[in-house]
């Protein structure tokens, strides 16, 4: 236990049962590792593919959405190859009840991201005079955007859209990868309650949402503060442009 907070050791469900059950079974009866981890290596192979030879077929099989939906049913079938119809049928069952809430949260944080983007807020963030403090700004905007609704992805999107135009007409005073750097810095804090990692990591780690915002968001918060401050300082030492 931590001084500070007492966070025991917990299972999380019958996990532990479910790995002393495993950890028993006759390893010839398991499907071979590199099977295994087909579901994983399938989906990120497919979409990194289709990034590099973007032809039809991979534009189609690439796609994220298909991509993980083939990653799914792979990993699916390696279950039904190991348990009985019943037994497939209860661990699908208590897979959705388990990710229902994150999805649930999740949505309505990309749905309210949607939102933010139809407002054009881009082009409004653009309009505001940054120039005295570009990094600092793209990082409070980010974080600001990624606090509302939960997405870190939407709001580094939103926000490098906003700075894009400056970054293009060499404004910055320093190299653009600072601005990226400031973004990505920005997406960290502040993960709470409607942010799907969040919900993965109490939930694999047996945490109450208590808990966790007592740990997982701080840390998250020093994280992005932590880089945010690296980056100006190297802004400032190192610009990396011509003449500076």
């Amino acid at each position: 236990s931590n001084r500070r907070l007492d966070l025991p050791l917990r299972e999380t469900d019958d996990s532990l049962a479910r790995m002393e059950d495993l950890a028993r079974r006759d390893e010839g009866s398991l499907p071979a590792a590199w099977l295994s981890l087909m579901p994983v290596i399938l989906p990120v192979a497919l979409i990194t593919a289709a990034a590099v030879w973007p032809v039809a077929i991979l534009k189609v099989a690439g796609d994220k959405n298909v991509a993980l939906l083939l990653g799914a049913v792979i990993a699916l079938l390696l279950v039904a190859r190991q348990t009985s119809r019943s037994e497939l049928e209860e661990v699908v069952r208590e897979s959705m009840v388990g990710a229902g809430s994150i999805i649930l949260i999740t949505g309505a944080g990309g749905a309210f991201g949607t939102v933010l983007q139809q407002t054009n807020i881009g082009a409004m963030i653009e309009r505001i005079s940054l120039a005295s403090a570009i990094l600092p700004a793209a990082f409070l905007l980010t974080a600001l955007i990624r606090t509302a609704q939960g997405s870190a992805t939407v709001a580094m999107i939103t926000v490098a859209g906003a700075f894009s135009g400056m970054a293009a007409s060499g404004q910055l005073g320093f190299h653009p990868v600072y601005l990226a750097l400031a973004i990505g810095c920005g997406s960290k804090p502040v993960s709470w309650l409607n942010d799907s990692a969040f919900w993965v990591m109490t939930r694999m780690s047996g945490m109450t949402e208590k808990e966790g915002l007592k740990t997982i968001t701080p840390l998250m918060l020093v994280m992005g503060m932590t880089g945010i401050i690296v980056t100006m300082i190297l802004a400032m030492l190192f610009p990396m442009v011509a003449g500076k």
